[in-house]
């Protein structure tokens, strides 16, 4: 597998769910530039940083492992209606968001 160079999207659950800020301090020193947000829940996380989806899940599983607790790619975004996520399951159940994922183009497909 070669390395990929585009943005890719990670969504990080925490462990604990008062302790946000100290998990974020912990990412930002796993992945150095990565932009992290909230992602509207308590203690989840998107991470936005440029690489291989596998070295960086690896990287936080290893270097965060006490502060959180999964690590998971975005294979797409969709829009929070029945319909867009009816379309989009479809394609990501035919394989067809594999040549995006890996090329780091998570919304393509549409």
């Amino acid at each position: 597998m070669q390395p990929d160079t585009g943005i890719v999207k990670l969504i990080v659950t925490g462990r604990w769910p008062h302790v946000a800020r100290q998990i974020k301090s912990e990412l930002r020193k796993a992945i150095p530039g990565a932009h992290i947000r909230s992602a509207g829940f308590r203690s989840v996380f998107i991470l936005e940083a440029a690489g291989d989806v596998l070295e960086l899940a690896q990287r936080i599983n290893r270097d965060c492992a006490e502060d959180i607790g999964h690590v998971t790619p975005a294979l797409a975004e969709v829009e929070s209606k029945p319909g867009a996520i009816r379309s989009r399951k479809s394609w990501v159940s035919a394989g067809r968001c594999r040549s995006d994922f890996s090329a780091g183009t998570l919304s393509g497909g549409r």
